[in-house]
């Protein structure tokens, strides 16, 4: 078995929230932005502040790269894989992806690489953080200097990343070799792996110190609860954000403490829940596969005209749920729940 940590409940509703969030944007972005900004805003920073929360220096790099390879890089093949067959095997969906002026052996290529610019695109980002952290906590003991380095790091790469498209094109014009280094580059979602570093570093400190194990109650856990969502739902509101290219704002100062604001909202939120609800723990402790399921359903009900809508949220929600014990049953070496390499 891969190294398994027990269960945190409470992550694992973190984790389920997230997940729910994520299906809502999906299925239902014609929602009011005072809805949907909050939304963008904590959907997925709230996995790299959890890898944070459980981050290690104890095993070697080789080992490190290894294990994340099988938590990460595997499933995201998977769940390209699954993508691709699924949407071949359903020929409605073949005008949302096929383009007329690409060859066949390119449109067969799209279907695969797909979801790579979808919902798995982010376990890809995921990844390449894991790896920058493990050099910066390797390289740089001082949590201060630490602090200092990744947001040297990720502040220039969060307008580098929100003006991709114009240096890929910038790219284009030096040749064969520039136009592939940035397609790799931003194809692999480096600028935001690096963007995110903070909220790595933001849940390691706060695992060092002891925000798994805090207990907060009454006023003292209620009124930063008002607090946070206040300043999460207000700043939102000032800013454009996701983590993907389309919907990065240029205000960087306010997109990221609406982020940091709704994390510590829905922290105080879960952190006395001592027991299992009954989706939402189970979207989270399977998010992987909930991540890489849910966009499926939802292309194949948007192919068909159904998005954008309560109908599209709840069956997409439905049908993830349903499908997801298949996955977790048949191909679970293939989603981090079992070795796939051996030792």
């Amino acid at each position: 078995m891969l190294s398994e940590r027990p269960r945190n409940q409470r992550v694992d509703l973190l984790k389920g929230i997230a997940i729910f969030f994520v299906i809502f944007f999906h299925c239902y972005y014609h929602s009011p932005d005072a809805l949907l900004q909050p939304v963008r805003n904590v959907y997925l920073h709230i996995f790299f502040f959890i890898a944070g929360l459980f981050f290690s220096l104890k095993s070697g790099f080789p080992a490190f790269l290894k294990n994340k390879t099988e938590r990460l890089l595997v499933p995201y093949a998977f769940f390209c894989i699954l993508s691709a067959f699924v949407f071949l095997l359903c020929p409605w969906s073949w005008p949302t992806i096929y383009d007329s002026d690409m060859s066949p052996e390119g449109n067969l290529l799209k279907f695969f690489l797909r979801p790579t610019d979808e919902p798995v695109w982010f376990v890809m980002c995921l990844f390449w953080t894991c790896v920058f952290y493990y050099c910066c906590k390797r390289f740089f003991s001082s949590i201060l200097l630490r602090g200092a380095v990744t947001l040297v790091l990720a502040v220039p790469a969060y307008f580098i990343a929100e003006h991709c498209y114009g240096i890929i094109n910038i790219a284009d014009g030096y040749g064969v070799v520039a136009k592939g280094f940035s397609k790799i580059f931003f194809g692999c979602h480096i600028p935001i792996a690096l963007a995110m570093l903070p909220y790595v570093f933001l849940g390691d400190v706060a695992a060092r110190g002891g925000i798994l194990t805090l207990r907060l109650r009454g006023w003292r856990r209620t009124l930063p609860m008002i607090a946070a969502a206040l300043l999460w739902i207000a700043a939102s509101q000032t800013s454009d954000v996701s983590l993907f290219y389309y919907y990065l704002g240029n205000n960087v100062l306010l997109n990221n403490l609406a982020s940091c604001a709704g994390i510590v909202f829905l922290w105080l939120a879960v952190q006395n829940v001592g027991r299992r609800v009954p989706l939402f723990s189970y979207l989270g402790r399977y998010s992987l596969v909930a991540l890489g399921l849910h966009y499926i359903f939802f292309l194949l009900l948007a192919s068909a005209g159904i998005s954008g809508d309560m109908l599209c949220f709840v069956v997409v929600l439905i049908l993830t749920r349903v499908s997801m014990p298949l996955v977790i049953r048949y191909f679970p070496r293939f989603v981090a729940l079992k070795p796939l390499f051996r030792s």
